[in-house]
């Protein structure tokens, strides 16, 4: 979910780092604590819970932002690079739910590994998708006109919120609406003056604001119908509108720490791990810790969420020095072709 650059931007990392314990903290909060959000027939959790889960729902929209800000930059390296990734945590994970339920590790298991591994996590299989249709989306972005671009965030943007927010056909989570966010991310990195015409302060108070009123019409229509296709929805324009203030408030950051770069780079193992056994953690999770009280519940919330990207950071530590001995041997077996590939990323 990240480009490598040259040079990285902190302030870009600091918010890769901040959305992925977004992500880890939601999906603690809203399957292990409340998971009755997750139903449209909510009528029992409280409104507290509706706004928490409205301030971290940006998350999953602002890595697409990002991803378009940049552009995927795809090459052969790249991808496979990535499959090993997402292959390394599938394993790790079916592994843990066979043993843990049992059973042992054998041929099937390993099958399955590789097969369909993408298709585990809904975000990795959208993702997959864009990194593929990268090198066209961005000669197309290179060669539009600013009114080509503008035209384009727009027919995108109907598609988009006619087709899966208004009829209620995917609530976001589609590749049409990662084009979008895709599309939007690579307008604000070609006419950053038309953003940076609102200060930090501005799109803090928005992306609040926004927080809030999703939080509370979601807690007026829980129960109701019309619930999932207005409120639990990436595409709700309210979110959309927030996840482009929270990106503009990091994107004019500009500071360099190492530290911070190199914890980014770990974080995805956060989401692989927590996603890929979550059948087995969110129920354990919130009969171990639930609390009648929201406070109560939004710290462990906030600490389990700290420690889980803690505990899989050196997860991803351990993985990332294997892919390095397995770059390292390919390099000895295949020194040529390994070279001419990785000139080429």
């Amino acid at each position: 979910m990240s480009n490598a650059t040259e040079h990285r931007q902190s302030n870009i990392e600091l918010l890769r780092i901040i959305c992925m314990l977004f992500v880890v903290m939601q999906h603690f909060w809203g399957h292990a604590l409340y998971p009755e959000l997750q139903s449209s027939n909510d009528t029992t959790s409280p409104a507290a819970s509706f706004i928490t889960l409205g301030f971290m729902y940006i998350a999953v929209n602002c890595f697409v932002l990002i991803s378009g800000y940049f552009r995927i930059k795809t090459t052969l390296y790249k991808f496979v690079s990535f499959t090993f990734l997402v292959v390394f945590y599938n394993f790790l994970c079916l592994s843990f739910l066979r043993i843990a339920g049992g059973g042992t590790i054998g041929r099937s298991l390993i099958l399955s590994t590789f097969i369909n591994c993408y298709n585990n996590w809904w975000f990795i299989n959208w993702y997959v998708y864009l990194m593929l249709i990268a090198p066209i989306l961005n000669k197309a972005i290179e060669q539009f006109s600013r009114k080509q671009l503008l035209n384009a965030v727009v027919f995108v943007s109907i598609a988009d919120l006619i087709l899966g927010y208004l009829m209620n056909m995917d609530n976001g989570y589609s590749f049409i609406h990662f084009i979008f966010l895709y599309i939007v991310g690579a307008y604000i990195s070609k006419k950053p003056a038309l953003f940076d015409k609102l200060k930090r302060k501005h799109y803090l108070l928005t992306y609040i604001i926004c927080a809030i009123l999703w939080g509370i019409i979601a807690y007026v229509t829980s129960g109701e119908k019309v619930y999932f296709k207005t409120n639990i929805s990436y595409n709700n324009p309210l979110i959309i509108i927030a996840s482009i203030a929270f990106f503009n408030l990091f994107r004019n950051i500009q500071f360099s720490n190492s530290i911070i770069n190199k914890i980014a780079s770990l974080a995805i193992a956060s989401y692989l791990i927590q996603d890929g056994i979550g059948r087995m953690l969110y129920p354990w999770f919130g009969k171990l810790f639930y609390n009648d009280s929201v406070l109560m519940n939004i710290a462990t919330m906030i600490v389990g969420g700290i420690v889980w990207f803690i505990g899989c950071s050196f997860i991803e530590i351990l993985r990332q020095y294997l892919w390095w001995g397995i770059e390292k041997t390919a390099t000895l077996i295949l020194p040529l072709h390994l070279k001419r590939v990785r000139k080429n990323s």
